[in-house]
């Protein structure tokens, strides 16, 4: 595998974890809406590249999301998922944040003693 192909399957997953945390973070504030320029603008502050129509695929294929446009992000809700068969997203969610909180937590103490 070349390095350029390396570099850009490590970007593309690395975006995809990215969108995950925010979609994750606001079902855990019980957001059910998100405008997609807000998603896009918070991932461009992560150092990505990307606009409204580019994160369409990845968006679509998220299970937090019911549909996507490039002006608007509807998230599931907890009873879809539960209808849907799927394991219990609010539980999910809740792990969820709680893990992103912790990471950030410890992130900002290991810059704190360095």
């Amino acid at each position: 595998m070349k390095f350029v192909e390396l570099i850009v399957e490590g970007y593309g997953e690395q975006l995809e974890i990215d969108l995950q945390d925010l979609l994750a973070a606001a079902k855990g504030r019980n957001i059910s809406e998100i405008p997609t320029g807000q998603l896009v603008m918070q991932l461009q502050g992560m150092g990505h590249n990307v606009n409204g129509n580019s994160i369409m695929t990845i968006l679509n294929g998220n299970p937090y999301v019911q549909t996507a446009t490039p002006e608007l992000v509807n998230l599931t809700s907890d009873d879809e998922a539960a209808i849907s068969g799927a394991p219990d997203a609010a539980e999910q969610n809740r792990e969820r944040v709680a893990q992103l909180a912790q990471n950030t937590a410890d992130s900002s103490i290991g810059n704190d003693l360095v």
